[in-house]
């Protein structure tokens, strides 16, 4: 494994706040080589995946609705040495309301 990662390492969420939407995009299974572009460490990932979002190689795809808050942490200050992040998702629904807490490893070394 190499200190940059390709198109198909990487994964962007983000919650609408007008729609209360959570959405995620990514690259399809099968994505051929010549479109899984290579990315540095010191490339901007939010301004690279906001362009390439909801495009043939990064689709979106809805996981949410209703969802009202949205809070994550890094186990670092520095986004390009951390290894977790911890999230905490609020839904609230017509009758009910409930908060999901948990914890990803990031990308592995």
């Amino acid at each position: 494994m190499n200190d940059q990662p390709s198109l198909s390492e990487i994964r962007r969420i983000e919650l609408d706040g007008v729609s209360d939407e959570m959405w995620s995009c990514r690259a399809p299974a099968g994505l051929a080589e010549a479109d899984d572009t290579m990315y540095g460490p010191a490339t901007d990932y939010g301004a690279e995946t906001a362009t390439l979002e909801g495009t043939t190689n990064f689709p979106g795809e809805l996981w949410g609705a209703a969802v009202t808050g949205w809070t994550m942490n890094l186990d670092n200050l520095d986004p390009q040495a951390a290894f977790m992040v911890s999230y905490t998702i609020t839904i609230q629904g017509a009758d009910t309301a409930g908060t999901v807490d948990g914890t990803a490893s990031l990308r592995s070394r």
